[in-house]
């Protein structure tokens, strides 16, 4: 298929034609893109620069490749740099559809979003609904572009479907409303049906993902409705997900990685099912959930090293978050799922909240802050053989000062390590600490051995008390949702941290380069690994090779081991040592590791 893509460009990041060309490329689509804009990076951030193009200039380019247009088969277009623009492109779509009379045109009316409201010219909305919407064959907008475009209150998916087909019959609308603060959803609209598909909202703000949306739309455009929609989600899921962990301009603002992630373009690791719209308000894509059925997030926090991994690990019954014997292991909110027949409860294990020494640490805490704010339940782990100090009252008011009415279960960890009397007497301390900071005489605190399973059925039961009512926010085959990269690159950490102590361990971090799948003559498959392992000094790089190279030798088979256990087939492990010196405190280097 060709496809002529008429949208704006920007140099650094994934918007507009900087994120909707590769994407319909990897798809396997010839792809003829002219740019409306050259911007320095999207309008969202702080600044930018460039210019607007003349429209002059764009019917310059359009005339120019004219002799193209009968082979043209569909047009998509999207932000607008001026009104009259969009006479220029009307004309051209014109032609190209007398041209070829089976083109169609997909229209992304970029407005703006419910976050920053509107980044574009006060008429450009009124010129996307009376002269280009009228004449595409389909939209592209999100939910609060789609009421602005149509004047009307958009309360349920029944009244977003009747919006959509208010302005045009074929519509893909994002960013829908679930009436759930951890679920987002997506409708795939057309004459006589709508799709609708929910996924779990990721926090942050990530630029370029309904202009991603509207690409791969374009792309599908032959695709079956409900395989379009999964399709279209399952990339975007993923996609958000891995911006979290790439390089931001500030702490506001990711960028999609659709250079190092194109794998997730054309066959997504997640899987959420698109359901028929049968009139019903806010659809959810697990309808046979059970009256009384609670679903919810619960963020374990606490100081480092007090178990929350290991918990984590335990309630979810599979090895999701590394642990280690060094404090501030976990560099990144981890996410694992406990599917019970009476709820879903989804574990946020964290980085856990200190007083920090690097930028490093300050972002690490911000982080925590970001994810406990949208959870549903909070869990302090406090230690059996450890004193309540100072360090856990700090946590304990950086909870309150962020989520005051969010309910806090206080957990004891690590009871194989003290005596009964022990036990007891942090029961006591925890239980008194609580009250007095919520004022709450009836707070839970349980005690748990996570190693010995001790407990834990208990501990689940306690939170899904707090949980409020609502569906599954993900498949029941779903333990996490880590991809795949992100859980070996923590396994490899894990085993370089073995055995290290002082500020060493704290200075190790690892990325995953390439896995390129194998096949040899027998048929026989592996996985090809390329990783990194990033340290702060050259001295460093000594000790973790060890006499010899033997330490370095011994972390490649350890992890392999693991890996292979993961991926479920043979591994070859290429693990090489690079030194970023003072990484933990250079806000490039930071960025270049995804913090």
């Amino acid at each position: 298929m060709n496809i002529l893509s008429i949208q704006s460009s920007v140099s650094f990041g994934h918007v507009g034609n900087s994120g909707a060309v590769f994407p319909m490329q990897r798809l396997g689509h010839e792809v003829w893109p002219v740019h409306t804009v050259n911007f320095s990076n999207h309008t969202e951030y702080p600044s930018w620069r460039g210019p607007k193009i003349a429209p002059k200039h764009v019917a310059d380019v359009l005339d120019g490749m004219s002799f193209a247009y009968p082979l043209i088969d569909v047009v998509v277009t999207g932000y607008l740099g001026s009104s009259s623009l969009a006479s220029v492109i009307v004309e051209a779509v014109g032609e190209i559809k007398r041209a070829n009379p089976d083109a169609e045109w997909v229209c992304d009316p970029v407005i703006g979003n419910a976050k920053v409201g509107s980044f574009v010219d006060d008429d450009i909305p009124g010129i996307f609904k009376d002269e280009i919407i009228p004449l595409a064959d389909a939209i592209c907008p999100n939910q609060w572009e789609l009421a602005l475009l149509t004047g009307r209150e958009l309360n349920s998916i029944e009244d977003t479907i009747a919006a959509a087909r208010s302005l045009k019959s074929r519509a893909l609308v994002t960013s829908v409303d679930t009436g759930n603060p951890h679920t987002i959803g997506m409708l795939d609209v057309s004459e006589d049906s709508a799709w609708y598909v929910e996924t779990p909202r990721i926090g942050g703000n990530v630029v370029g993902a309904g202009d991603l949306a509207a690409a791969m739309y374009t792309a599908l455009i032959d695709e079956a409705p409900a395989d379009r929609l999964e399709h279209i989600a399952g990339t975007l899921y993923g996609m958000v997900v891995a911006a979290q962990q790439t390089q931001r301009l500030d702490n506001s603002f990711a960028g999609l990685p659709l250079v190092e992630r194109q794998d997730l373009i054309v066959e997504p690791k997640d899987s959420f099912s698109a359901v028929p719209s049968a009139g019903m308000d806010y659809l959810s894509q697990f309808t046979d959930t059970p009256e009384g059925f609670r679903s919810g997030f619960v963020s374990f926090v606490g100081r480092p090293n007090t178990g929350k991994s290991t918990l984590t690990n335990a309630l979810v019954g599979e090895k999701i978050a590394i642990m280690a014997d060094q404090p501030e292991t976990t560099r990144h909110p981890i996410r694992g799922i406990v599917n019970r027949e009476d709820a879903q409860i989804v574990v946020v294990d964290t980085p856990g909240l200190h007083r920090p020494r690097t930028l490093l640490g300050e972002r690490l805490n911000e982080v925590v802050k970001d994810t406990f704010a949208d959870v549903d339940v909070i869990g302090l782990t406090i230690p059996a053989n450890e004193k309540i100090g100072p360090g856990d009252r700090w946590i304990l008011d950086a909870v309150r000062q962020t989520k005051p009415n969010t309910p806090i279960v206080g957990i004891v960890t690590k009871l194989d390590r003290a005596s009964k009397d022990q036990v007891g007497e942090q029961l006591m301390r925890l239980h008194e600490l609580l009250v007095e900071t919520t004022g709450n005489e009836n707070v839970d605190v349980v005690p748990v051995s996570a190693t010995e399973g001790v407990q834990l059925d208990v501990l689940l039961d306690v939170v899904a008390s707090h949980l409020p009512e609502g569906p599954r926010f993900y498949p029941e085959d779903h333990v996490t949702d880590e991809d795949t990269e992100t859980r070996i690159a923590e396994l490899i950490r894990e085993e370089a941290l073995r055995g290290l102590r002082d500020e060493l361990p704290h200075s190790v971090a690892v990325q995953i380069d390439e896995m390129l799948p194998e096949t040899d003559e027998r048929g026989n498959t592996r996985t090809k690994i390329y990783a990194v392992l990033y340290l702060e000094r050259p001295g460093q790089k000594t000790i973790i090779e060890g006499r010899d190279g033997r330490r370095l030798s011994g972390i490649v088979q350890r992890s392999r081991k693991q890996i292979m256990e993961l991926v479920g087939q043979n591994v070859y492990l290429d693990l090489r040592i690079k030194v970023l010196k003072n990484w933990q405190s250079d806000p490039k280097h930071l960025g270049r590791l995804g913090f």
